[in-house]
């Protein structure tokens, strides 16, 4: 049914129903969630509403071709984003492991957004290298390893992306050479001591939130 949103020939008729189809989705996986305890329910409310979001975007953001999928692309890893904060705030309500679900639906909507966004140059995905650098850190922190697989995705195509761009020049490729020997080491040592590094990480956010609520109670003099 995405698909209803991006084609050129779409009718009038089409686009309502793929809304109407999708927001019916979203609200039957609500409704069962609520009386059936399957975490698999997330995904296909999750693909809903970030096919909402992207149809949303499709309406206010009608501009040349660039532009379009600029605004698609942003929309995208925004409702990604949205998506893994939902998945937070409701790993610490239910046990039932929703949030698994609704981490890879943001996960492929974030990801997936930042891989379409318009070429800004190399610094544009430099930026984006370390964003996916940025998923490893995270899936430490939430002892998920499903961003350290998107991290590494992410990552490993920019590596590619340089070795195909100046893979002439021997330096530079002994230099993705040493890269890629620095991310096996890191991935044994975070297989190793991963536990330890999430928990401490856990530990400052913690100390960090304390921090913060006790500044804003604070009475001003």
């Amino acid at each position: 049914t995405m698909v209803l949103l991006i084609g050129e020939s779409r009718t009038l008729s089409s686009i309502w129903t793929f809304r109407a189809a999708a927001v019916a989705t979203l609200a039957a996986a609500v409704l069962l969630a609520r009386r059936v305890k399957f975490a698999f329910l997330a995904m296909p409310a999750a693909l809903m509403a970030w096919g909402l979001s992207l149809d949303l975007a499709n309406q206010l953001f009608d501009h040349g071709a660039m532009e379009w999928t600029k605004s698609m692309a942003m929309t995208s890893a925004f409702a990604g984003g949205l998506l893994m904060a939902a998945a937070r705030w409701i790993e610490t309500k239910t046990k039932v492991d929703y949030p698994f679900w609704l981490y890879l639906a943001g996960l492929l909507a974030f990801s997936g957004g930042l891989a379409l966004f318009p070429s800004s140059g190399e610094l544009g995905r430099f930026a984006y290298a370390l964003a996916h650098l940025g998923l490893v850190g995270a899936g430490l922190y939430l002892n998920r390893k499903t961003f350290a697989v998107f991290g590494y995705l992410g990552f490993n195509a920019w590596v590619l992306h340089m070795a195909w761009r100046f893979g002439e020049t021997f330096g530079f490729a002994a230099g993705l050479g040493g890269a890629g020997l620095v991310l096996i080491l890191t991935a044994v040592a975070l297989k190793k001591y991963g536990a330890v590094i999430g928990a401490w990480l856990r530990e400052q956010g913690e100390a960090l939130n304390a921090w913060l609520n006790g500044s804003l109670k604070r009475p001003r003099a």
